[in-house]
């Protein structure tokens, strides 16, 4: 066990690991788990906590990180107003009319989770593509000005041709 300090914050966190042959230090466990993606502030309150508590998982338990980026889901459609279903993938469905994309990338979520509720083959690179989707999508519905410049850059890039 060891202790890291931030040279951004200066904090500092606990942590549990291993250190390689080659001087690499591998976490098993961090306290306080730093955020693996960047949250806006405007996020509702009950998908922070959930994802919080993947942050914290992703460095003991990838299946339960994984599953925590469900339930995080779940508590977003909630706060979006979508009505309950049967299950995730019908409550997603509800809203592949309206948004396409939106769609697909909260099925891509839902089925990460999907095999960490299952307990095994959750890899890790998944998980952190799975974060990283979520973090573009959170942009795009409580940081406004950030998807508007996504745009903006995206017409650049269309209007040249990509050169």
């Amino acid at each position: 066990m060891g202790m890291l300090d931030c040279r951004n914050c200066e904090g500092s966190a606990a942590v549990v690991g291993y250190v390689r042959r080659d001087d690499f230090l591998v976490p098993k466990g961090i306290y306080p788990a730093p955020p693996i993606v960047s949250v806006p502030p405007a996020t509702p309150r009950p998908v922070v906590v959930e994802l919080d508590a993947a942050f914290a998982l992703f460095w003991v338990d990838l299946s339960s990180c994984a599953n925590k980026i469900r339930v995080s889901l779940e508590r977003l459609l909630d706060s979006l107003g979508l009505p309950q279903s049967p299950t995730l993938a019908k409550r997603i469905e509800s809203i592949q009319g309206a948004d396409k994309l939106q769609s697909e990338v909260f099925h891509a979520l839902r089925e990460v989770g999907n095999v960490g509720s299952h307990g095994s083959g959750v890899r890790r690179d998944v998980v952190l593509s799975a974060f990283e989707i979520y973090e573009h999508q959170l942009d795009i519905l409580f940081s406004p000005g950030n998807g508007l410049r996504i745009e903006s850059l995206a017409r650049r890039i269309r209007a040249t041709k990509g050169k």
